[in-house]
């Protein structure tokens, strides 16, 4: 009689379910799993929901846990730990700083394989790296999208042989438009004026104040539409502060869009994509400004070098600098010929470089050799 393969069980534990580009990443990966080989289970620290449509499509093992404050920290260790027990799964593939943390310790002594994902340099979060530094005993696997990304963990102590590097990437297959440009705006009411947009989360990291005082650097001479793809996050809830910004400086037309999950419409109709980030890993929303073929500003942060070339695939700016960024912005809007040059630059790279099914490769073929 023939003896059937027992499946991989991964239970793949995360912060949270928002909109950000960890937590689509999972779903990305969860969607290209073969579920004659592999059992995905998820457990998500916060009650948060956006991407859970999207893995349901694959399992209907999710947890959802209620973690509100960093008080919350032991406790949620433990209820990890009961779920490991129960789902007995064969790798724990742990995603975004609290929950690298709190697998690792909810598996001690249960002999399990642990992955760590580190999606972002933690710059300011000096506690945070000498847990990680101290408890990498804990770890068998560092996932790392950048190679600053690997640097940043390797200078804080994570030893090199432990750190394994796949980039992000976009799935040309899915990631498209689904409706006319004239479709779009005429759904979001949007006037016949330039639109410039920014995808990202609420977070002091992605530093949105830059963004709305370099806007109000030219809004008396450019008209413009401001789209804001992003929302707050349990932990960290800057949207008030933006919006108070906003109606300081007595900005029209900006728009605040939430979460989305049809991004590549409203790129589409994106005339210029910014970005103030002060650090990250490897930007998804970035990848997907390229893919999409839109003329894009950014920080000439190590992490973003990676992805773009200044004046070839895109303008770099300086972090914290409005005054560089209003710049960039009236040289694009001047500039037809310019930004259009920057934008199918940008999108013939990542087209070449970060096609979506090599990375996936690398992640299925770790999880049969861990």
């Amino acid at each position: 009689m023939l003896k059937l393969k027992k499946k991989i069980r991964i239970l793949y534990i995360i912060t949270g379910l928002t909109s950000g580009g960890a937590e689509l990443n999972l779903a990305s990966i969860i969607n290209h799993l073969d579920l004659s080989a592999f059992e995905p289970i998820v457990c998500s620290l916060t009650t948060t929901y956006d991407v859970l449509p999207l893995i349901r499509k694959k399992t209907n093992r999710i947890y959802i846990l209620n973690a509100k404050r960093q008080i919350d920290f032991i406790k949620t260790i433990f209820l990890v730990r009961k779920i490991i027990k129960k789902e007995n799964p064969d790798i724990i593939h742990c995603i975004l700083f609290h929950s690298n943390i709190i697998g690792r310790f909810a598996a001690i002594g249960l002999r399990k394989k642990i992955i760590t994902s580190v999606r972002t340099k933690l710059l300011n979060n000096h506690i945070g790296n000498f847990i990680d530094f101290i408890s990498q005993s804990l770890v068998d696997i560092y996932l790392v999208n950048s190679n600053s990304l690997r640097n940043f963990i390797t200078h804080y102590g994570i030893k090199e042989k432990k750190i394994f590097l796949i980039e992000n990437s976009i799935d040309f297959k899915i990631f498209k438009p689904t409706k006319a440009k004239e479709d779009i705006r005429n759904e979001l009411n949007l006037p016949k004026i330039p639109v410039i947009t920014t995808v990202a989360n609420f977070k002091t990291q992605k530093d949105y104040p830059t963004i709305i005082k370099a806007l109000n650097l030219i809004k008396d001479e450019f008209n413009f539409t401001y789209l804001i793809l992003g929302k707050s996050l349990k932990f960290e809830d800057k949207e008030l502060n933006i919006k108070a910004l906003i109606n300081k400086y007595g900005l029209k037309n900006v728009r605040f869009l939430g979460f989305r999950n049809d991004v590549a419409n409203i790129l589409s109709i994106t005339d210029i994509w910014v970005s103030s980030t002060m650090f990250e890993g490897q930007s998804n929303s970035l990848l997907e400004a390229m893919a999409m073929s839109v003329p894009i500003i950014t920080t000439n942060i190590p992490e973003n070098k990676e992805l773009v070339h200044h004046n070839k695939e895109a303008l770099l700016i300086p972090v914290k600098s409005p005054t560089s960024l209003a710049n960039s912005i009236k040289i694009l809007l001047n500039d037809k010929e310019m930004a259009e040059k920057l934008a199918m630059n940008a999108q013939k790279r990542v087209r070449k470089l970060y096609n979506h099914q090599g990375p996936l490769n690398k992640i299925i073929n770790l999880y049969y050799q861990i």
